[in-house]
């Protein structure tokens, strides 16, 4: 099947309310968004969420990048889907930066999955070993407590205890002793059988995380993800070697480079993979084979503002895919203001959530709201 057309654009989506963390806060997010269209008329949609700071793209400079590929090898198309993932596959690192490559790469996989009548979940399987696919009927998801002072937070995760969740993630790295207060007190609300984690967005260096290890650790903290900043990777194992808590890398592995990276320096105990961040499905199927491969734990995590496009390709990765130790993404009607699709991607109470019907990625577009979020738009010849 030939490749007919491809599009792109930026959206701006508005979040419900501000997300705030150590080192960032949004009250919205530029996305990049890719549509294909196949010679036989199937659409396929995809997106990426570009952060300078992780990556080192902005949603201008993706858009950019997915205009200006050359569309070479692309515009024959393949045969299979087999073909696609082979091709997907060899892409290491791909030829534009990873947020810009997960756009391209899912608006691809949605169209010739949607062309075949499968479901993009049918990749793993061409990229895993047998012992790491798990198809299941429904997932659970955790929940993120975003930063703030520690009255909030814990009025936060009583809330979500509330609603059922068993899993969360504290942010915390802005002040330690109230960190301290808001882990003790959403302890004692939520009881000692949530599992509890925190995640320092890198603002720590070495002493600190070690001394913030140490005190957190009466509160039964399961792990401490990116406690130090990017670039200081070298002073992992020396963390790792002070504290029992499990230590897990975000903002670090940024790339499978990084992930093999890690492996050899000894850097982690767990990866987050986060399907933009790590350049698109195929991508991040790699990234957890390559943590299972090692002994390592995996945690599937997800971007702050996804729309319903990646929380649908994270929900077809967390339905198939076992041995996730985390779960997060699927925030839609509970984060977004505006969305892409006639239905939202979003979990439940207590975070359960079924696995994606129908082909492809298994959505449908709301042509009209993706429209209204539309701020550039570009058609590309090829």
């Amino acid at each position: 099947m030939q490749i007919a057309r491809v599009r792109t654009r930026i959206v701006n989506v508005p979040l419900r309310i501000p997300f705030d963390h150590a080192t960032k806060s949004r009250s919205a997010t530029e996305n990049v968004v890719t549509e294909v269209e196949l010679s036989d008329g199937s659409t396929g949609i995809g997106e990426g969420v570009p952060r300078e700071y992780v990556t080192g793209e902005s949603a201008r400079s993706a858009h950019a990048a997915i205009a200006g590929l050359d569309y070479g090898e692309l515009a024959p198309g393949f045969a299979s889907l087999g073909d696609l993932v082979s091709y997907l596959a060899e892409r290491d690192p791909p030829p534009v930066g990873n947020a810009a490559w997960c756009s391209l790469e899912l608006a691809l996989l949605d169209a010739f999955g949607k062309s075949l009548g499968r479901p993009i979940g049918e990749v793993a399987p061409l990229v895993l070993p047998p012992e790491m696919v798990a198809p299941r009927s429904r997932v659970r998801y955790g929940v993120v407590v975003s930063g703030g002072a520690s009255r909030k937070r814990v009025r936060r995760a009583a809330r979500y205890r509330l609603f059922g969740f068993n899993e969360m993630k504290v942010k915390v790295g802005l002040d330690d002793d109230d960190d301290v207060a808001a882990l003790a007190a959403i302890r004692r609300r939520v009881g000692n059988r949530v599992d509890l984690r925190v995640d320092a967005n890198g603002v720590w260096d070495a002493d600190r995380a070690a001394r913030m290890c140490e005190r957190l650790s009466p509160f039964t903290v399961s792990c401490v993800e990116q406690p130090l900043p990017t670039g200081s990777e070298g002073d992992l194992p020396r963390l790792r070697g002070s504290t029992d808590t499990p230590i897990m890398l975000d903002e670090s592995l940024n790339s499978l480079g990084a992930a093999r990276r890690a492996v050899a320096g000894g850097w982690c105990d767990v990866f987050n993979v986060r399907i933009s961040k790590l350049g698109g499905f195929v991508a991040s199927l790699k990234a957890a084979r390559i943590a299972d491969e090692a002994g390592l734990k995996y945690a599937l995590g997800c971007q702050v503002g996804e729309t319903a496009i990646l929380s649908a390709a994270g929900r077809h990765f967390a339905a198939t895919v076992g041995g996730i130790r985390y779960l997060e993404g699927s925030y839609d009607r509970f984060l977004l203001a505006a969305n892409v699709t006639r239905r939202p991607v979003s979990f439940g109470w207590g975070g359960f959530a079924r696995a994606m019907r129908g082909p492809g990625l298994g959505i449908e577009i709301h042509q009209a709201a993706l429209d209204a979020l539309t701020t550039e738009l570009r058609d590309i010849e090829l």
